[in-house]
């Protein structure tokens, strides 16, 4: 009976480890889950010299974008280096745009891409950039 008892109580103990041990591997999931999608900020430093020639379309669209919300629906007057041609594409709700920079020059084309969607409890902002050759 005595033998009986510490079997059954040692086989509790054991259940008992292995119930703890896996309660902590769930917490840890989750709050390495919670700390994953706490800041999810992605930045592009290498593009910043490349997108030079974009950057006074792109400063005055954030700015239009800061005062209203929105994106504008043309962006004319711009003055850009002589032999770039762009073109400006908002997306239909406006939370969107394309940039199409095309170099007379040396063929190149550089387009760039942002999205911004703000709501009452998220923020959702992507780039994008892209440059090629003809």
């Amino acid at each position: 009976m005595k033998e009986r008892f510490l079997t059954v109580l040692k086989w509790f103990f054991i259940v008992l480890g292995v119930i703890f041990f896996i309660q902590i591997l769930l917490v840890l999931g989750a709050l390495l889950g919670i700390l994953a999608f706490a800041n999810t900020t992605f930045k592009m430093p290498e593009n910043v010299n490349k997108m030079k020639d974009i950057k006074p379309i792109i400063k005055y669209v954030q700015d239009y974008q800061k005062e209203t919300g929105k994106y504008p629906k043309t962006v004319d007057g711009i003055k850009l280096k002589k032999g770039l041609v762009y073109q400006y594409e908002p997306s239909k709700d406006f939370n969107c745009y394309t940039i199409t920079l095309k170099s007379q020059k040396d063929n190149l084309t550089k387009q760039y891409q942002q999205c911004m969607v703000k709501t009452d409890n998220s923020n959702s902002s992507s780039e994008s950039y892209v440059e090629f050759s003809n």
